[in-house]
């Protein structure tokens, strides 16, 4: 059976991970993986980082079959880097398959029972959570007024925080304004570091392609909260 060599990019949070493995029908076997922290300083070294991880690994860019790469949500300056870079590297290796994933909506899939929320801005963000089925659903987080309004992503309906359903509360990031609420309406959570949040994200990502379940996509769109975007910021203030 003929493996794939794969290269998996997430910028979606702060920093860069990445990992190499072999795909081989619906499997998947992971050789490699290293994220390396420095805020948006990782996402915009990707090019050197990358290079620099391949060469350790003894592999070649024009060997690799798959690049599996983050669309988001989360950091909107580590996602846009992502994209663009794969992106560049798709329209000059001919071959190459682009395939875009949400780390948070394969680990809302792969760890079932738990809201996973993630920060975008101080006020907004994302929850995601699976059902009975293993279908991840992706909402809009606004924290305000000490209230806390969900709309399912891409809907302007709010939701009601009972879609929460009793699942165990986790957070990606530290969230002040979300745990302020959380704690005043007497709900648990608990609060992941960034070390762990990539490597809870790799894992799911790693997971769900293993085991032939990975939700991914051809459209390399990124996904985030507009109002986190620095130039519609500058319009807005403009």
């Amino acid at each position: 059976m003929n493996q794939k060599k794969t290269i998996i990019i997430d910028t979606s949070l702060k920093g860069v991970s990445l990992g190499l493995g072999l795909q081989a029908g619906d499997g998947f076997e992971c050789l490699a993986w290293e994220s390396f922290f420095s805020n948006h300083i990782a996402a915009a070294k990707l090019p050197s980082l990358l290079k620099n991880f391949l060469q350790l690994h003894e592999w070649s860019l024009s060997e690799v079959d798959t690049i599996l790469v983050s669309q988001g949500p989360g950091s909107f300056t580590g996602i846009k880097v992502g994209l663009s870079f794969v992106s560049a590297l798709g329209s000059t290796q001919e071959n190459l398959e682009i395939i875009g994933v949400s780390p948070l909506e394969c680990l809302a899939k792969w760890q079932g029972k738990i809201a996973w929320f993630l920060p975008a801005t101080k006020t907004q963000g994302y929850l995601c959570l699976s059902d009975i089925d293993d279908r991840a659903t992706m909402y809009v987080v606004d924290v305000k007024d000490g209230e806390l309004l969900l709309a399912r992503e891409g809907d302007r309906q709010d939701t009601s925080v009972d879609v929460l359903g009793g699942r165990e509360i986790k957070l990606l990031l530290p969230w002040d304004k979300l745990e302020a609420v959380l704690e005043q309406k007497g709900l648990g959570y608990q609060r992941t570091s960034l070390p762990v949040a990539t490597a809870l994200c790799f894992d799911a990502v790693t997971g769900l392609l293993t085991n032939g379940q990975l939700v991914r996509s051809d459209e390399l769109v990124p996904r985030y909260v507009r109002k986190s975007a620095p130039e519609e910021l500058l319009q807005k203030k403009g």
